[in-house]
């Protein structure tokens, strides 16, 4: 529907247009009409209306309602353009699923695009706003992510949240499935599962993973008959599924789909041959992980001992990936944590939730693993860029809260005893408080929590009262910080990642990056993963 017809239309005509039930949804290959892709628009021109027909003498020509929408248009599409390269900027590394040029360009011409398409940029959009938290900056003011976006139109998170579902209905998802789709469903599941709504989230997970599945994403044979670079756009997408499916499953105790049967993304020939280095590191972490693991039950589980063996296993295999190897800080970071992260998880499986002595003699990972895991993170979590740290959004709190408090249970069992000269349970403890207290700009709403349940090892009458806690690190602490400084692989600007000028596989060389060096990794700690022998 052209925008002079829109224009032309009264309140009850809109409104009639709007609610009319017995409607066929729109094709997926019709352009996606103004009245169901901008319904803010709609309404500043509902608006309009009614102040020219309550009050004729401020009324304003139809070329003057024509001028205000297409302005109002104009700063819409600019802000979502602002929006993307903010993603492209910061969140590409971690989602490579996306042409950078292709979408910002269709930002600009909404007015073009079918509602699948519509909807991929919108719901794009939410996901960056509301992983950046830049809903919550005020009125444009500071030096965050955010700093830039245009005041008005006054859009959020959520409001763009139900721009894309409403897009989505304007068309049959199970019919006319296409990777735009699949990605709408996908950023909906991120944009939902930063604001804390888990049952949305894995609602729009499993989606985006059937819909993935219709489409024969999910089996080798279906990239047969396809092109170059459309095989290797779906195949960043299973991949992408399947990472973010096993890191919501573990965490949620919920069953896996997607088996690691595709082919990885291509790294060298890729266009973006660094972040795909990265990407495809990162997913090494999710291979180790069996499908079992997530039929395991403990709780239920007589077979402790054969699980134990299946947690040593695994533990074993985490434990020659290197993160170290990963070339963006903060992919670097990410494969870092989420490899402690998963190490620590299974340690939890096999203890329980209620920690008990009587089981440590019997299992083959070693109790105190989350002060192993805590005393390798430790020196990257206060060295790291926070700007590397908070593109991860909730998900990465949510890790470091799991590591907190699996720290502050392991260092309460009986046996664990601690030099005075040494980095323990407390110290470590210490820096995990101190990446919660300021996660994306504000203290995490994990933080109390954490700090209500390490009282006993912290020592605190009042949790809440010591947010801010600064531990004296000891000499010996001081210098294994030292020794664990990350080496940057560029300086401070080149760290963000501009997509549009990013270089091209022909001309970058992994071979000839030197990507710093952790210190710390799994073999080098006194419990190391190969003391245990079956």
């Amino acid at each position: 529907m052209p925008l002079e017809t829109l224009l032309r239309l009264d309140n009850s005509s809109i409104s009639s247009t709007s609610s009319n039930s017995g409607e066929q949804p729109q094709s997926d290959d019709e352009p996606c009409q103004p009245i169901l892709a901008t319904p803010a628009l709609n309404q500043v021109v509902q608006d309009a209306v009614f102040q020219a027909n309550c009050y004729e003498d401020l009324a304003q020509s139809p070329d003057d309602l024509l001028l205000d929408a297409a302005r109002y248009n104009e700063r819409f599409s600019l802000s979502l353009v602002t929006d993307i390269q903010l993603f492209l900027q910061h969140l590409f590394p971690i989602m490579p699923v996306v042409d950078g040029e292709e979408i910002l360009s269709d930002a600009i011409r909404l007015d073009e695009l079918s509602p699948s398409r519509y909807a991929l940029v919108v719901s794009l959009c939410a996901a960056t706003r509301i992983q950046l938290r830049m809903d919550n900056a005020k009125d444009g003011a500071g030096e965050g992510p955010d700093a830039d976006i245009p005041l008005e139109p006054q859009l959020t998170g959520e409001t763009l949240i139900s721009l894309a579902e409403n897009a989505l209905r304007q068309f049959n998802v199970i019919e006319d499935t296409s990777l735009d789709s699949i990605l709408s469903s996908f950023f909906l599941f991120s944009s939902y599962g930063n604001l804390n709504n888990s049952h949305h989230a894995w609602f729009y997970l499993t989606q985006s993973i059937s819909l993935a599945q219709s489409l024969d994403l999910t089996r080798q044979g279906g990239y047969i008959n396809l092109s170059e670079s459309e095989g290797e756009k779906r195949r960043r997408v299973f991949w992408l599924l399947f990472v973010t499916e096993r890191t919501f499953a573990l965490q949620h105790r919920w069953p896996v789909m997607l088996r690691s049967c595709i082919t990885k993304p291509q790294v060298i020939d890729s266009d973006y041959p660094a972040v795909m280095h990265d990407f495809v590191n990162h997913i090494h972490l999710f291979e180790s992980l069996p499908c079992s693991l997530y039929e395991w039950y403990p709780e239920s589980d007589n077979y402790q001992l054969k699980d134990s063996a299946l947690a040593y296993k695994i533990n074993k295999q985490l434990c020659t990936i290197q993160p170290d190897k990963s070339i963006i800080e903060s992919q670097r970071f990410d494969t870092l944590i989420t490899q402690q992260w998963l190490r620590v998880s299974i340690w939890r499986l096999v203890f329980g939730k209620k920690l008990s002595p009587a089981y440590t003699h019997r299992l083959l990972l070693p109790a105190d693993l989350p002060i192993d895991a805590g005393r390798i993170i430790m020196a990257t979590l206060d060295s790291i860029d926070p700007r590397s740290k908070d593109c991860h959004g909730i998900g990465m709190e949510q890790k470091l809260f799991d590591l907190g408090i699996s720290l502050a249970d392991s260092a309460l069992l009986p046996g664990w005893s601690c030099s005075s000269f040494e980095i323990g349970p407390r110290d470590l403890l210490s820096a995990v408080v101190r990446a919660l207290s300021k996660a994306r700009g504000c203290q995490s709403h994990l933080l109390p929590t954490l700090l209500k349940h390490s009282e006993a090892l912290l020592g605190f009458a009042d949790p809440a009262a010591h947010i801010d806690i600064q531990w004296e690190v000891t000499p010996d602490a001081e210098n294994l910080q030292q020794d664990n400084v990350i080496e940057e692989v560029s300086g401070q600007e080149d760290e963000s990642i501009d997509l549009i000028n990013w270089v091209s596989g022909d001309e970058l060389r992994l071979s000839d990056l030197a990507p710093p060096t952790f210190a710390l990794s799994c073999e080098d700690r006194a419990l190391s993963c190969d003391q245990f022998d079956l």
